[in-house]
């Protein structure tokens, strides 16, 4: 095994978010024509995934489909220790992970990591039929965000239309918020509305190194599937948010 990673932003994008939110061990499934990485946090209220395909690395050498489970801890501290111009050479070597940075200037580190013993199974996607599918723009939700944050509220409310979106706060904070975003609708139904604790919606948005556009699909209090795909570089990034029930 041999794979070379030149577009290191968008290959940490990924890992960065994960790291946060999930459990200590995290499988790698390597397959011939591209890499798949499964995560199911241990809240089990957010799921991650994660496809590179073999055009994406600079070299992607895979003799035979193989699983490799890693720590997410060392693999974090790989991907910290490396910047946008480096490239990160990834290898095996007995029960190591071998991780080599060689920068623009000629350095080369080196990193051997022990690999777990014990073997982990990738969670599959969820399966979910939701109403609801559109296409908006992450800035727009981005600044969205950080207007609910600013006025004291944690949770952050879809209503969608088949028209418009509209982000609005919980009826717990002081000041009332309304956002209505202009976006790409897919598919539609009747009005949906459904909440998410903001923290949440925050790290979803984290994936906007892969993609500027990000596409949601959306139901009555259902989870919310979200996914970015860039074409060009052969990167696809996607997950779910379990929603926020009302107390009452």
């Amino acid at each position: 095994m041999q794979i070379v990673i030149d577009n290191i932003e968008q290959f940490k994008a990924f890992f960065d978010v994960v790291y946060d939110s999930v459990a200590d061990l995290l499988e790698l499934q390597l397959y011939p024509d591209r890499m798949v990485c499964s995560v199911l946090d241990r809240g089990r209220t957010r799921y991650f995934h994660a496809v590179y395909e073999e055009d994406f690395f600079d070299l992607y050498v895979i003799d035979d489909v193989q699983s490799i489970t890693v720590f997410i801890d060392d693999l974090n501290k790989l991907l910290k220790s490396t910047n946008k111009k480096d490239t990160l050479i990834l290898e095996l070597n007995d029960e190591y992970l071998v991780g080599k940075i060689e920068s623009d200037t000629g350095n080369t580190r080196l990193f051997e990591f022990v690999l777990p013993s014990e073997d982990i199974d990738s969670p599959n996607p969820p399966s979910l039929e939701l109403p609801m599918v559109l296409e908006c723009n992450v800035d727009e939700l981005k600044q969205t965000a950080k207007d609910i944050n600013l006025i004291g509220s944690d949770l952050f409310t879809f209503v969608a239309d088949g028209n418009l979106l509209t982000v609005m706060t919980s009826n717990d904070v002081p000041t009332k918020y309304a956002s209505t975003l202009d976006v790409d609708y897919e598919s539609s139904s009747d009005t949906v509305s459904s909440s998410f604790a903001l923290d949440y919606i925050n790290q979803m948005l984290k994936f906007d190194k892969i993609c500027k556009t990000v596409k949601l699909r959306l139901g009555e209090d259902a989870p919310v599937l979200y996914s970015y795909k860039d074409d060009l570089m052969g990167v696809t990034v996607s997950g779910m948010i379990a929603p926020r029930m009302s107390e009452e």
